[in-house]
């Protein structure tokens, strides 16, 4: 099986602030300009860090498109269980079966679909087994869910995230496009343990 993954909002406040960051570089007074810098550099502190820990940290809503089914994605009893990237999950809020004339039909909780697990979640969709000779299921299924720790993010989180941004203010070199090429190690080791594997 393949799963696509996107993230269709954020509806959620970047967690770190920009008074927050200048306090932490030791920042007195700044130039509209470097507010500015500042203010794109902590969502790419924060992306980073939410694609290292594998978790999503401000709150969104995301989808996942499965497709590309094969027999052994089946269980036994002809259900198809698909795991939920990028936790904490709070909801799944639509399930879409999707066929190959690229027709929707939404499937109904609780009923074609079950939701198990709490904040990593799996969607366990019912009786769904369709395969075609060459042994891939002519459906895709598209999931929306809501994700995100909210305010609840931990402190270790926080310092490697202010640290990270002091280093890539610092040195503005080591960032590409809005990202950052290099995690350093003081940074890695305050958000391993938050790490999915």
């Amino acid at each position: 099986m393949v799963r696509d993954f996107r993230i269709v909002s954020e509806s959620g406040s970047e967690v770190l602030t920009l008074a927050q960051a200048k306090q932490f570089i030791k920042m007195d007074s700044a130039t509209a300009a470097e507010n500015s810098l500042i203010t794109q550099q902590l969502e790419a502190v924060r992306k980073t860090c939410e694609k290292y820990i594998g978790q999503i940290i401000v709150n969104a809503t995301c989808e996942i498109y499965a497709h590309d089914i094969m027999d052994w994605d089946y269980k036994n009893d002809g259900s198809l269980v698909i795991d939920l990237p990028f936790p904490p999950h709070t909801a799944v809020t639509e399930v879409v079966r999707i066929n190959q004339a690229n027709e929707s039909t939404t499937l109904t909780a609780n009923s074609d679909y079950y939701v198990l697990g709490s904040k990593e979640q799996r969607v366990s969709i019912q009786n769904r087994r369709i395969t075609v000779a060459s042994g891939f299921n002519i459906d895709g299924f598209k999931i929306t869910y809501a994700a995100g720790m909210g305010g609840d993010v931990p402190e270790p989180l926080i310092e490697g995230m202010l640290k990270l941004l002091a280093e890539i203010y610092d040195k503005r070199t080591n960032t590409i496009m809005g990202s950052v090429a290099r995690i350093p190690d003081d940074v890695r080791n305050l958000w391993n343990h938050y790490r999915r594997r």
